[in-house]
């Protein structure tokens, strides 16, 4: 069959050739990138051809609610204004129910056939493992990992580059050879570093999520994420790179605190509103293009830290928590407000530093609450998948079957009993069921509560009042207050619920936690 793939490094008079072929049928397949739609003349030329099916690879991008959306995937649906009405295949191996509802509205898919292939990779075996000490126990357990495996190839997955080039360095000073891949690299090396792996001469790859793409290697035994990805779907697909010969293969999360603190800061800033407000308002834009770098950083800070009420309302914005979050001064930010303030971007009063307001005419408002409105949302949705991979991590319940579950394929009828929940002490299973049951009761009473509590007062009451148990679980239920306290110690360390001065301030319900209890 003829094939041939238009991408950014063929010379134009090439792709002209390629699009030439296709128009006499010499050329039967077309591989294009979604972004290539953008391109007017390519358009012109695609009108003139006779073009009888669209396949969409990777078809969750399509959706704004898949956990890897691109814009340019949304506009592939406008192709056919240009070329009438075609057939149309969407393709993706990590889509909910809600993504796959999307992906049929957002192609103007007519009642199209759903298939659903089976989720179930029997011989994938999921494990979790809680690492307390953070890095030094990830880095531990890394070690042991690699050391013990005797065959085949392995994919280590990171949260960002930086902690890519670590791990590698770290299990070189170990003597254990590797490579590493993310997008800071120059084309050609990834190219180079990724036909090394595919050819077996190189082993042990470390990564962030660009590497894998298009990737077919039959014998990686193991995949190992060193971060908590920020959705189930990234986890599964990366995931399951593993065992594609059907032999037994790993499937390794390391999880730490640290990864619910590094995924929460992605969750505020994946969906900011400022950049928003730089696509739709020109003064906006010309302003903060001819700002240095400096106060470029210091102003997306500022506007990406700010509740979207912030934007027609005066708020409070927690000035010590962007100087630690973006590493900018005090005596810096001080200055930066002013100047921002004196361009009218923004307004505050010089003894109120915490309050902050955007400055917006009157006419421009509509505009600026549907922006936020829609942020919101998706930042929300944000937020409830990563709340679905914390419950992942920490499930006593069998891994696969919740996998099973939250890409809503029901086929099957008992635990794997090959997951890391499924080997764990049964003993150390009823308590951590007790604690995940009792972080939600928790969670219920300080939301329905109309008195402030502090910590002690949720103590004394969850361990001394069945009352209180009766109200909210309908069972008359005591706990210990060991067992409290570690509900609520959870519930800090997912960031569910806060407080000013931890033991002696009220607890109150964090965003994250309003969120999590819409959907509990």
């Amino acid at each position: 069959i003829g094939a041939a793939i238009i991408n950014s490094t063929i010379e134009f008079s090439q792709i002209n050739y390629i699009l030439d072929n296709l128009s006499v049928n010499r050329i039967k397949l077309l591989y294009i990138a979604p972004e290539r739609l953008k391109s007017h003349s390519f358009l012109k030329r695609l009108k003139e051809i006779d073009i009888s099916f669209i396949a969409v690879d990777e078809a969750h991008c399509v959706s704004e609610w898949g956990h890897d959306f691109r814009p340019s995937y949304r506009k592939i649906a406008d192709i056919f204004n240009i070329i009438g009405e075609k057939a149309v295949i969407a393709l993706t191996a990590t889509a909910t129910k809600e993504v796959a509802d999307d992906i049929e509205k957002s192609l103007y898919m007519d009642n199209p056939v759903r298939f659903v292939r089976g989720f179930d990779r029997k011989n994938l075996n999921l494990s979790v493992i809680k690492c307390e000490d953070g890095r030094k126990e990830k880095d531990q357990n890394l070690l042991n990992i690699v050391n013990s495996t005797k065959d085949g190839s392995i994919i280590i997955y990171c949260g960002s580059r930086k902690r890519v080039e670590e791990c590698r360095q770290f299990l070189n000073e170990n003597n254990i050879d590797s490579e590493h891949y993310h997008a800071g690299l120059t084309a050609i090396i990834r190219k180079n570093v990724q036909d090394r792996f595919i050819n077996g001469k190189t082993n042990i790859i470390i990564a962030t999520n660009a590497f894998g793409m298009g990737i077919d290697k039959s014998d990686v035994r193991k995949v190992i994420h060193y971060d908590m990805p920020i959705t189930m779907e990234a986890y599964y697909q990366e995931a399951g790179r593993a065992g594609r010969d059907g032999k037994q293969s790993d499937c390794i999360l390391l999880y730490s605190n640290k990864d619910l603190q590094l995924q929460h800061f992605f969750c505020k800033v994946k969906h900011p509103i400022f950049i928003s407000l730089l696509e739709e308002k020109p003064r906006i834009r010309e302003y903060y293009n001819n700002l240095d770098a400096d106060r470029q950083e210091a102003l997306r800070a500022i506007m990406q830290s700010l509740p979207s009420n912030a934007f027609y309302e005066k708020t409070k914005l927690d000035l010590n928590k962007i100087r630690i979050d973006y590493g900018i001064s005090e005596k810096k930010l001080k200055v930066y407000l002013r100047d921002f303030a004196l361009s009218g971007i923004i307004e505050y009063k010089q003894n109120e530093l915490d309050n902050v307001l955007y400055s917006i005419k009157n006419s421009e408002m509509a505009l600026i609450r549907d922006i936020a409105k829609e942020q919101d949302a998706r930042r929300e949705n944000s937020y409830i998948k990563l709340y679905s991979m914390i419950q992942y991590c920490e499930t006593i319940e069998c891994k696969r079957n919740y996998i099973l579950d939250y890409f809503g394929d029901k086929e099957y009828s008992d635990r794997c009993d090959r997951c890391s929940s499924c080997k764990s002490n049964l003993h150390e299973q009823k308590d951590a069921e007790k604690v995940l049951v009792l972080e939600l009761l928790i969670l219920n009473y300080i939301s329905l509560n109309k008195q402030l509590l502090i910590w002690n007062n949720v103590v004394s009451n969850f361990s001394k009042s069945s009352k209180i148990n009766s109200m909210i679980s309908n069972k008359d239920a005591i706990y210990s207050k060991k067992m409290v306290n570690m509900a609520i110690t959870n519930l800090f360390r997912k960031m569910i619920v806060d407080s000013e001065e931890r033991f002696e301030t009220p607890l109150k319900l964090t965003e994250f936690g309003k969120i999590i209890l819409k959907i509990i």
